[in-house]
């Protein structure tokens, strides 16, 4: 028995070793050249997204405001470079089959149909009729020939970016998506510098890129040891309290769903730890890469039941991959899952982790406190409205996170939902259980991050989302909205606002909440800011803001 083990051994390393050597090779190096050229090229877009100045944002049409500056122009040079050389770099000439296609279907897709129907711009007052257009043609050009991909990347980009003026963003539900476009438009690039790719190689880059966006995550939670320390039930009772996420429902089910989370804490922490550091081996065997891949759609599932946040984007990618993978063609199979490419991926997951800042960490403890930020609007009878956050669509999501620190001259001890990256202050939070443990901790511990100047960009937004009155687009009407990535209702019983009357005055209330009885309660409250009602255009803004400049009045 132990001769016949030697020599299957001997065979395996034969055959690996020497056989493969050449295959192992070539595999290596077209890895290199896919991700290399996706680090590069996903610099310009990067660009049109960071470094486009507000003022484009303002024009009737973005894409031509912004046709001089250098992204854009980089993006119209490929593409025209690309179209040079139509027929060599067509996607049925590049030999490495459908996949590019289908990624441009299952990631542009979704970034379209979100970015095509948002709600007309309040801020700059513009719909960007043109762009949205823009988006979906060259969405179709992009699945037609790969000369219309660096356009509909930064159009996508270019049309995300308005989101950023005047309040940050965070993306983290639309970036996968943007880095398998640019990494689909890797292959023609390469084409034209002569370097020849093959179905197994383009396939062994997607199955890297998607594994760092998890693998990444599941280290930063291992590092400072998540499973032993984290609750994620508290997710729940905060989207509550803090989105209104569920809200329907009586308290008394409300604590009831708690205390069912709670109670699978364990299963939870370990499955999502083994889900994440699991997608390492996504390149060793076909089928555990697709048990992976429904792995990761179960934890998106789990987390929009639990805190309503809704990656369904990064679900498309995942349920498309896993189709893809189980009608592969089986020399394909052969030639890209096995144990060294599954260790080649592995490597390049790890390598590429320093120096690909794409991914998000993601991995922080959730504690039983939280604040919640509450805009209230006080008409002239007297009557307080709220303004939920998906009444503030489309800067909703910065809304709905809860990080309106900037805005507050109060010292905080948690992030939105209630997270910290901190294990002792996490441990000290969860012994709160009166308002006067709170403000002890809140005096030792607590830290404030009151930004005068979005502050004042703060007001202006909330001021010009009066002024421009009720949104309405005979368009969109017509056309469904794609879902909210952070799903939000209403909080409590006050009236929303819907223009029913002339505004006196705007505030913006936190309420620090505490997890008490299996439900989250306010133990402390208070007035952030107030703008009074001899600031605040109630009727329609007669002319445009000038980028950077006060709100325009009435003439």
């Amino acid at each position: 028995m132990i001769n016949a083990l030697q020599v299957r051994l001997v065979n395996w390393f034969d055959e690996t070793l020497y056989q493969r050597r050449g295959e192992w090779y070539q595999a290596a190096l077209a890895l290199t050249w896919l991700l290399s050229g996706l680090l590069l090229l996903r610099i310009l877009p990067e660009m049109a997204y960071r470094a486009m100045p507000p003022d484009v944002y303002w024009q009737s049409v973005m894409a031509w405001g912004a046709i001089t500056e250098p992204p854009i122009l980089a993006a119209i040079a490929l593409a025209v470079v690309l179209a040079g050389y139509a027929k060599s770099v067509a996607w049925s000439v590049l030999e490495i089959g459908r996949l590019p296609q289908i990624l441009i279907l299952s990631s542009g897709v979704p970034l379209a149909w979100a970015m095509t129907t948002y709600d007309p711009n309040f801020y700059v007052e513009q719909f960007h009729a043109t762009d949205r257009l823009l988006a979906v043609i060259f969405l179709v050009g992009s699945v037609a020939h790969p000369c219309f991909l660096p356009l509909l990347i930064t159009q996508l980009y270019l049309i995300m970016g308005q989101f950023e003026v005047p309040l940050t963003n965070a993306n983290i539900d639309k970036q996968l998506g943007f880095e398998l476009l640019t990494l689909a438009m890797v292959p023609p690039v390469l084409k034209i510098a002569r370097i020849r790719l093959r179905p197994q190689d383009f396939l062994l880059a997607t199955l890297v890129v998607i594994g760092t966006f998890y693998l990444k995550p599941g280290l930063g939670k291992l590092v400072i040891n998540w499973v032993a320390w984290e609750q994620p039930a508290f997710l729940f009772p905060h989207a509550v309290y803090q989105n209104g996420w569920l809200g329907w429902l009586s308290e008394d089910m409300q604590a009831r769903l708690y205390r069912f989370m709670a109670a699978g804490a364990v299963p939870m922490t370990v499955a999502t730890i083994v889900t994440e550091l699991g997608v390492i081996l996504l390149a060793v065997r076909r089928r555990s890469a697709i048990i992976l891949l429904f792995a990761c759609t179960a934890l998106h599932l789990g987390i929009f039941v639990s805190a309503g946040i809704f990656f369904w984007k990064w679900i498309a990618i995942d349920l498309t991959m896993a189709a893809y993978l189980w009608r592969m063609n089986e020399q394909t199979k052969l030639q890209c899952f096995s144990l060294p490419t599954g260790a080649l991926a592995a490597f390049a997951m790890l390598a590429l982790m320093p120096i690909y800042k794409a991914p998000a960490n993601l991995a922080w403890y959730d504690t039983p406190l939280t604040p919640r930020y509450s805009i209230e609007f006080v008409g002239t009878s007297g009557t307080t409205y709220q303004v939920p956050p998906y009444r503030l669509a489309p800067f909703d999501i910065s809304f709905a996170q809860g990080m309106l620190f900037f805005a507050d001259p109060r010292p905080h001890l948690t992030a939105g939902l209630g997270g910290v990256v901190d294990l002792q202050l996490c441990l000290d939070v969860q012994q709160i259980s009166n308002f006067e443990q709170y403000q002890t901790l809140l005096d030792q511990h607590g830290v404030t991050q009151l930004e005068p100047e979005r502050r004042d960009d703060f007001k202006r937004l909330l001021k010009n989302y009066i002024a421009a009155g009720p949104p309405s687009s005979l368009v969109m009407d017509y056309i469904p909205q794609a879902p909210q990535h952070i799903w939000t209702g209403r909080n409590g019983d006050r009236p929303v606002f819907d223009w029913q009357e002339p505004i006196e005055t705007i505030r913006l209330r936190r309420s620090d909440g505490l997890i008490i009885n299996d439900i989250c309660q306010s133990i402390d409250e208070a007035v952030v800011f107030e703008i009074p009602g001899s600031d605040v255009a109630n009727p329609q803004i007669a002319s445009r803001p000038q980028p950077g400049g006060e709100p325009a009045t009435i003439r």
